[in-house]
């Protein structure tokens, strides 16, 4: 089938918008355009060749390639202009899977042409610099290209990036070659060079101006809008950062990022914002070519910006995380604290919590998660309302052709499996949940298009932080473990709250949700948590291990197997409690160190959670069972003493289902269906050993394992 790019990109139902030849859409590859506001976009496809590229992860491709994300044949589809010079060019490239070699770089350095060179040092990079950096000229993709070799911190090559010939105004600006090349450190080998200072500026020739006035500098190869926070690793040793953006409102939001990212990470590096006057231009190479001189650019444009405000951010205890939080969540007060928390410690290098919300349908277990969850980054949070095994592999992560695997970073991930029927994706991934292994490897087929399979390594980097929603009670021991059990409340005063908020919201709904978002105390709460991301702590040790371990196991008369794994989650919630409160917690380097008010506010946390924990059942089949079947028991057998058969003895008796069922429709006013009371309900008390059952006749009676008085 003929068709156009655009008439493709419709039929997937892909809004973009078109400027000259060039369409820009959201990118369908990544989280690029998360925090996009209107038309802004940052993939962009050439309505004639097909070819694209996102300009922040750099992802780029062609018609076949980008047939083939969507899982489409490209057999089946001819993309119109797809012969085009361009696109040949391109297509060759992928097919081949081109690599670039020391010869490639002599060869398109020796090309440079001399108006190019002039170009070069006209803007002010030397011949010195030119011929040290190897700065060539070349074609590719149907066009003339600066080209800079990009190179990684012990010189290996890595690819090319390509600067719009000087002379023509249309295409885009840069490009890489290999496509599909990922943002790197420019100059990475300057971090290790024993300077107290150094400059992150933006664009390469910017950095080699620096470097040429002597001044330590490294760039982004992806612009001010993409800093990657493992590139902040190497930052450590240096008493002092500039960040020299270009001026203009993207370099200006990049550094204001940026400065948070380095504030949090290391609080005791001074970082300076270096803005350029207008008069000197928008960038460092403008500036330096209207004799601007270092000792003004790092002294009077530059300006120290504070580290973390701690009167900014307050302690916080569970109480007021509860009153924030209660914009949004009416009651539920235990369950919104703990799932907060939890994802909270997705930020966590090893102490994430997962959780289990368990309770019937429109109780609210997806809400709460949900809500929670808007308070986060959004590239933090994954939502699935349904996925199988196999989808989740093939949807997800990047591919890495020399290895031949594909590589699934869920680490410092939030994921939410909203109304999942059924556990057998969760079964998967146990060694992850359990922290078994930090890097798991799974082996899955894939078709091979020849009408064959093949198999795929997949590699999944953990930890994430899992909060699985669902309505069904039948868990598998397994997973149980692995999680804490919670089921929202259904008492009629949430209901009757939840009901009025709901009206309130529909009656005047933007007065109302405006007054949510911009609640001055919500605000400062997504700061924080923007903050503790930014900060990215890897250790969070643990001050007084004796007195946890006194305040876990003191009500314990015996020990079971799943409390190895309980007083982990007690432990994580200390962890969480210091997280959320790091700017008044002691901190050496990424290690933070827990006080005594984490402990109790975790202990607080655990006294509630306990008991139910310790059935491996849910609040909600708990609750079923303390309000439900032990009254109807007893119930049962008192009015046998009543109306008492002569030839029946004083022994109590097992109470009938039937009994059970109308119970549960005077305590709720709802009915509860034979089939989820036999299939789901029953089997999890008897697994947790709360019931037993004995057949009297032709009738299933059942009775709590232990003896109750009547």
């Amino acid at each position: 089938m003929r068709i156009t790019i655009t008439e493709y990109l419709s039929s997937k139902g892909i809004r973009f918008s078109t400027v000259g030849k060039e369409l820009m859409t959201h990118c369908v590859f990544n989280d690029c355009d998360a925090n996009s506001h209107g038309k802004e976009a940052h993939l962009y496809i050439d309505s004639e060749t097909g070819c694209y590229q996102c300009k922040k992860c750099l992802e780029q491709g062609n018609g076949i390639t980008l047939m083939k994300h969507f899982g489409d044949d490209p057999k089946e589809y001819e993309i119109e202009g797809y012969n085009s010079p361009e696109k040949k060019e391109l297509t060759d490239t992928i097919k081949k899977s081109v690599t670039i070699t020391e010869k490639d770089v002599e060869k398109y350095h020796k090309a440079l042409s001399t108006n190019i060179r002039n170009y070069l040092n006209d803007r002010g990079i030397s011949n010195e610099t030119i011929s040290e950096r190897k700065i060539g000229w070349g074609s590719f993709y149907g066009a003339n290209w600066i080209i800079i070799p990009i190179r990684d911190c012990d010189g290996n090559l890595l690819f090319f990036k390509l600067r719009r010939d000087p002379s023509k105004q249309e295409g885009s600006k840069y490009m890489f070659f290999p496509s599909g090349a990922s943002a790197v450190l420019y100059g990475s080998e300057n971090l290790s060079n024993g300077d107290d200072s150094i400059v992150i500026c933006e664009g390469e020739f910017d950095q080699m101006m620096l470097l040429q006035h002597g001044v330590t500098a490294v760039t982004s190869t992806a612009g001010a809008g993409t800093f990657k926070s493992e590139w902040l690793d190497g930052f450590g040793n240096f008493q002092k950062v500039y960040i020299a953006f270009d001026n203009d409102d993207s370099g200006k939001k990049g550094s204001e990022r940026l400065s948070g990212m380095i504030k949090a990470r290391y609080p005791e590096i001074e970082v300076c914002l270096t803005r350029i006057p207008e008069s000197h231009g928008k960038d460092i190479t403008d500036y330096f070519q209207k004799n601007g001189t270092v000792d003004d650019l790092m002294g009077v444009y530059s300006e120290s910006t504070q580290g973390i405000d701690v009167s900014k951010f307050p302690p916080l205890k569970g109480e007021d995380i509860i009153k924030i939080l209660g914009l949004t969540i009416k009651h539920d007060d235990i369950n919104k604290l703990v799932v907060f928390l939890a994802m909270l410690s997705a930020y966590t290098e090893d102490a994430q919590i997962n959780i289990l919300l368990n309770a019937p349908s429109s109780s609210g277990k997806s809400y709460i998660p949900l809500e929670i969850a808007k308070l986060f980054p959004e590239e933090s949070v994954m939502k699935l309302l349904y996925v199988s095994q196999s989808a989740f592999f093939h949807e997800n992560g990047e591919y890495d052709k020399e290895k031949n695997e594909k590589h699934i970073r869920l680490d410092r991930k939030i994921i939410i499996f909203i109304d999942q029927p059924r556990t057998e994706l969760l079964a998967r991934f146990r060694p992850l949940l359990s922290h078994d292994e930090k890097v798991m490897i799974c082996k899955i087929t894939d078709k091979t298009g020849q009408g064959g399979n093949k198999t795929k390594n997949i590699v999944i980097h953990g930890y994430p932080v899992a909060v699985f929603c669902t309505a069904s009670t039948g868990l598998d021991e397994q997973e149980a473990t692995r999680f804490l059990l919670l089921s929202p409340e259904t008492h009629s005063e949430k209901i009757h709250d939840t009901i009025h908020s709901k009206i309130q919201s529909e009656s005047i709904e933007n007065e109302y949700l405006e007054s949510i978002e911009n609640n001055p105390e919500r605000l400062l709460f997504k700061e924080r948590i923007e903050m503790i991301k930014d900060a990215r702590i890897e250790y969070i040790r643990i001050s007084n291990s004796d007195e946890v371990e006194r305040r876990f196991l003191e009500d314990k008369k015996y020990l079971k197997p799943r409390h190895q794994r309980d007083v982990g989650r007690f432990m994580s919630f200390i962890k969480t409690f210091a997280l959320l409160n790091l700017p008044h917690r002691k901190r050496v380097g990424s290690t933070l160190y827990t006080e005594k008010e984490d402990l109790e506010e975790a202990w607080k946390i655990w006294e509630s959670l306990a008991p139910g924990q310790e059935y491996n059942i849910s609040p909600y089949a708990m609750q079923i069972y303390k309000d439900v079947f032990i009254p109807a028991y007893k119930e049962f057998n008192q009015s046998r003493k009543i109306e008492k058969d002569p030839f029946d003895n004083d022994e109590l008796k097992g109470v009938p289902r039937r009994y059970i069922l109308k119970k549960h429709s005077e305590v709720y006013g709802r009915p509860l269906s034979d089939a989820t009371w036999r299939q789901e309900i029953e089997p999890t008390l008897e697994n947790a050993g709360l019931i037993t059952k004995e057949t009297i006749g032709k009738t299933i009676c059942l009775s709590p394992v232990e003896e109750m008085e009547i």
